[in-house]
């Protein structure tokens, strides 16, 4: 008996699927790269806004369970609040102010974020269906 966890002769796609695996995974940190996106609480906060549009710094540093500093230095990387080294803001996500609450800020993707979300969702669809293909079912979700 072989003491291998990976896909065996019963399942001829493992291989395939492991390969699809690491394209979307290439794929998705390529279009993160060129997003500027290059921290997983970044990249985890962006995932944030895209979900739950108007959510809080607050809000999402609970639900990512951090300190709000890193929070609030993630929404400074993604928005126009600090500079990457070639001097433009990455102008992902905005801030505006609460209409009902002047010291809460709510968070929401710009116009180029997103155009990024577009691109990773697209990405995770095609994934989905060809994964759907390999299994001959639906992918669960």
């Amino acid at each position: 008996m072989s003491s291998s966890t990976g896909p065996g002769p019963a399942d001829p796609f493992g291989d395939e699927r492991d390969r699809w695996a690491l394209a979307l995974t290439q794929d998705l940190l390529e279009v993160l790269r060129d997003a500027g996106i290059t921290t997983v609480t970044s990249a985890v906060l962006f995932s944030i806004v895209a979900q739950r549009p108007g959510i809080s710094p607050v809000e999402a540093a609970d639900k990512l369970g951090i300190v709000r500093f890193s929070a609030y230095k993630a929404v400074a990387d993604l928005s126009g609040g600090r500079k990457d080294a070639g001097g433009e803001g990455r102008d992902l996500i905005e801030q505006r102010v609460d209409p009902d609450d002047v010291r809460r800020r709510e968070l929401f993707l710009t116009p180029k974020g997103k155009r990024v979300a577009s691109s990773l969702n697209r990405m995770f669809r095609l994934y989905t269906e060809r994964m759907e293909m390999l299994y001959g079912g639906k992918a669960k979700r």
